[in-house]
């Protein structure tokens, strides 16, 4: 059996910064799964960026929203509507500063991201994810794959979260939000209903 071999390495992660990452492999294959994993998060950095985000209480009331409804059976939809609502209540403000930071991309992407979370209409998918939803982790993972530059956004994504539950529902989603701005957001109606 070989012994591990161990290095740093620097790779550009997705949201567009080098990020040195620790790689402890056996095999080429393990090395190589471990660069193609590292691509796919954000730096420290951003994370970090984030998390500071999250944590303010700047005192903002929170960003204005019509959600869509939701769809399932009777039991399902009240019980998730009130999960997407404790969400909308721990991201509503955070959501109000990002929307004036319309020339800082990390914002833009950050915004986007909450906004996706929140106009998932699928209670099953509200409850399958509520332990997962409220997570610093499970934004990084929806921030990372919005930022990744189109030609790189191929393959597995991370998560199951919003971002691959409209991959595979809607992709015309998707491309939508990657279009519009931030800044002209409470105008646009970027989420028809395209559930039944």
């Amino acid at each position: 059996m070989l012994s591990p071999t161990s290095y740093e390495l620097s790779v550009t992660v997705a949201c567009g910064h080098n990020q040195f990452i620790k790689l402890r492999y056996r095999g080429t294959r393990e090395k190589n799964e471990q660069i193609a994993d590292a691509k796919t998060m954000m730096c420290d950095e951003c994370r970090s960026q984030i998390r500071a985000w999250m944590e303010a209480d700047n005192g903002e009331q929170k960003f204005s929203m019509d959600f869509p409804p939701l769809t399932g059976t009777p039991k399902q939809i009240p019980w998730a509507t009130s999960i997407r609502k404790a969400r909308y209540e721990k991201f509503g403000a955070m959501m109000q500063v990002l929307s004036r930071m319309s020339d800082n991309e990390l914002a833009k992407n950050t915004w986007k991201a909450l906004y996706l979370m929140l106009m998932v209409t699928e209670s099953r998918h509200w409850i399958d994810n509520r332990d997962f939803a409220f997570t610093d982790l499970n934004l990084f993972y929806e921030v990372s794959n919005l930022m990744k530059d189109p030609g790189r956004n191929k393959g597995a994504v991370m998560g199951n979260g919003p971002y691959s539950y409209f991959r595979e529902k809607a992709p015309f989603v998707l491309q939508r939000i990657a279009l519009f701005d931030v800044a002209i957001l409470p105008t646009v109606d970027v989420m028809p209903t395209i559930y039944t």
